[in-house]
């Protein structure tokens, strides 16, 4: 799992009067993804706690995770019905619960509203960088089973054969990618060995443990 953290602190106690604050146990939930998000958002005063989201295998997916001065949950208070992640706490931490009536008065303030934008800026920009990532995972794993899925396996009962495979341009038009990123997954496949050329420079010979591996790997690491 990569974590990407978002460090930045953007808000401060003093910038929610009225606001109640809550110690959380280590491994609770703050947000739970698809809960109605009515209940106000939180300020991360003490703590660390990662925002993730749950794929049907029952794996997670981590999109960043916050230190003191982030918000919490805030989207739910600019309109978002449902949560649209989880939020579970890292450590024991302290936080202000913030309710709407507090949020609205603070959102006539401009440069409240500044930081809102800014905040909310970089949470995106962090949740974008793993998508793109889970994008990569998955035009690799597109190619791994083409490469399986190859008719020459069946005449052959060891762990390689050799193949004529098509064009980066016409593999690009078939998992759907461009062909900058066939040729540089075609490049991690060379080194993994799991592509090997051949002598006569048409053919390249395949490795199916190799290839295996390899999406075994990439599986593990787009978590």
């Amino acid at each position: 799992m990569i974590m990407e953290g978002v460090e930045q602190c953007f808000f401060v106690r003093d910038d929610f009067p009225g606001a109640d604050e809550v110690s959380v146990e280590k491994g609770s939930f703050l947000l739970m993804e698809g809960d109605s998000s009515d209940r106000g958002a939180y300020l991360l005063l003490e703590g660390k706690v990662e925002v993730f989201v749950a794929d049907v295998d029952g794996s997670e997916t981590l999109l960043f995770t916050l230190s003191p001065g982030q918000l919490i949950g805030e989207m739910g208070l600019m309109g978002v019905k449902q949560h649209m992640a989880c939020a579970r706490c890292m450590t024991p931490v302290r936080v202000l619960r913030i309710s709407r009536a507090v949020w609205d008065t603070q959102m006539q303030n401009e440069n409240f509203l500044r930081r809102v934008l800014d905040s909310t800026v970089l949470h995106f920009a962090a949740t974008q960088k793993v998508v793109r990532r889970l994008g990569q995972s998955q035009v690799l794993h597109r190619l791994g089973i083409y490469m399986l899925g190859r008719k020459e396996w069946v005449s052959v009962t060891g762990d390689s054969v050799e193949v004529e495979l098509p064009t980066h341009v016409n593999m690009a038009r078939m998992l759907n990618c461009t062909r900058e990123h066939v040729t540089k997954l075609m490049k991690r496949c060379t080194e993994a060995g799991a592509v090997a050329a051949t002598e006569d420079g048409r053919t390249v010979s395949l490795s199916k443990e190799k290839i295996a591996k390899l999406l075994t790997l990439n599986k593990e690491t787009s978590r």
